[in-house]
């Protein structure tokens, strides 16, 4: 965990960076300074965009995280896997366009009728896509070698302070809402040339082609699992979008545009899954590699804990400051704060399960995740149809929270079957029983001061209540050491007993 502990935690510093100038601006700059329908279309481009990207992905990231182990022979010598990887993602994004434009009235018919402006932009989500496709090839390259940092920088810091500038230049009349929505694409096209900048000067960038023996050797099972990978990874991508771009269709940009707030505000709560996780995956290969359970149960326990105790504060400081957070938003987002809860449930319940994901999709058995990607679409697909038109954004939440806590759960106990491992202690169970109480009991405190400052005492008593426990109780060695390094980094003096 130490290698997880110092990089995880840089990349988390990062990120939350990140999610406050994200918070600023998609929270707060865009529902004020655009309208709902405008709003709702910059969610429906980035969320059809990031599906773009999955299908014509083709697994080539996964290739790579888990055969890197086996390719690399030195410091620099990595025997083609990332030309390979660069190859299947060009003709994933060849077979994804064309199938893009083949279905192109289909979709258009139907947005038609409640998103007549995704209509009119519908043809952005390609250029979205292509730079997400090569910032999520790039940043997977710079995994496997542990370096996570400037990956995150680009994507969570850079990114977003540029959606922060082209909102206000909008917001000040200088440019149109048509060059608005261009400049917002050309925003996405900057990770993407910072990292082939970054990976070029790490010198892991090459268009030379070169057919190494590592390459004959591992070419059928790396194509293989890649498929495998593929087919899994559309079931996951399916469950995490298949909903915001549901609501647009059969309810209009506007819901989305309300949907959308609650899934940035449940992206932030994911954060430090994504960042202890990629820097975790590299490390599973490993152990299989190795054949090192031991090593691969103390990692996913561990991860497990760490995850719960973050998401769950995380959880309450929002949660519990919604009300506030509505105050200083339009009226029409208030709707979504169900929406927030009932994602969270599914969403806290797959980052309780810590690494089943990752174990199964790096192992021998990585089939299983095809079984999973197959329920995931139908279910998806059948529970949003039912419940968008009884419940509306609330029906779809419900519906991705659905799937993916049986995902979960099935998951579970398909890694425990096959590999004899899990991923709770009694402490995951200790931390949630407290999560849960100074939730209940935080809610019961009624209203009486200004927003600004309810946010400060439910906050600080969520530190009390939550954080100061599981400190003072060392619950988690690596929480512990994270807190100790940021108060001695801010406070030199202070002494750690």
């Amino acid at each position: 965990m130490g290698v997880i502990q110092k990089s995880g935690f840089w990349t988390t510093v990062i990120n939350y960076t990140g999610a406050i100038l994200g918070f600023f601006c998609t929270i707060i700059l865009f529902p004020r300074l655009l309208n709902p329908e405008e709003v709702g279309l910059t969610q429906i481009l980035k969320t059809a965009a990031f599906l773009f990207s999955q299908f014509s992905y083709i697994g080539s990231g996964n290739i790579v995280l888990r055969f890197f182990p086996f390719f690399k022979t030195g410091e620099k010598q990595f025997n083609g896997i990332f030309n390979l990887s660069f190859l299947i993602t060009l003709a994933g994004i060849i077979i994804t366009t064309l199938l893009f434009f083949i279905f192109q009235q289909e979709i258009i018919n139907y947005y038609r009728e409640e998103a007549s402006l995704f209509v009119q932009y519908n043809m952005l989500v390609i250029p979205i896509a292509f730079f997400i496709i090569f910032y999520t090839l790039f940043s997977v390259w710079l995994r496997s070698l542990m370096k996570i940092i400037v990956a995150a920088l680009y994507f969570e810091v850079i990114l977003r302070l540029l959606f922060i500038v082209i909102v206000f230049i909008f917001a000040m009349d200088y440019i149109s809402f048509d060059t608005f929505i261009k400049l917002y694409v050309i925003c996405y096209a900057v990770p993407a040339i910072g990292l082939f900048i970054y990976c070029r000067k790490q010198g892991i960038l090459s268009f030379r082609i070169k057919i190494t023996s590592k390459i004959k050797e591992y070419f059928k099972p790396a194509i293989k699992y890649g498929f495998f990978c593929f087919a899994a990874g559309m079931g996951a991508a399916l469950v995490g979008t298949i909903d915001s771009l549901m609501v647009g269709g059969m309810i209009g940009l506007a819901g989305a545009a309300v949907y959308g707030v609650s899934t940035n505000l449940i992206s932030t709560l994911q954060m430090p899954f994504r960042a202890f996780s990629s820097i975790a995956s590299p490390l599973v290969a490993e152990y299989w590699q190795k054949n090192d359970m031991n090593g691969m149960q103390n990692l996913y326990q561990k991860f497990t804990l760490n995850i719960v105790i973050v998401s769950l504060f995380i959880f309450l400081l929002t949660w519990l400051n919604l009300n506030s957070l509505y105050v200083i938003m339009p009226d029409v987002y208030s709707a979504g704060k169900w929406v927030f809860f009932i994602l969270f449930i599914g969403k806290f319940i797959n980052m309780s399960t810590g690494l089943n994901s990752v174990i199964l999709s790096t192992s021998k058995k990585y089939v299983w995740d095809l079984y999973f990607a197959v329920f995931l679409i139908v279910s998806a697909i059948l529970f949003n149809r039912l419940l968008i038109p009884i419940w509306g954004i609330n029906g779809a939440a419900l519906s991705t929270s659905i799937c993916i806590t049986l995902l979960s759960v099935s998951k579970i106990f398909v890694v425990k079957k096959l590999f004899h491992i899990q991923p709770f202690t009694y402490k995951v169970l200790v931390v949630t029983l407290i999560g849960a109480s100074v939730c209940i009991l935080i809610t019961f405190i009624p209203v009486f001061l200004h927003w600004t400052f309810d946010v400060i005492m439910r906050s600080s008593l969520i530190m009390i209540l939550f954080m100061l426990p599981i400190y003072l109780f060392k619950v988690s060695d690596e929480i512990n050491s994270g807190i100790n390094k940021t108060l001695t980094t801010f406070f030199p003096k202070f002494k750690i007993q």
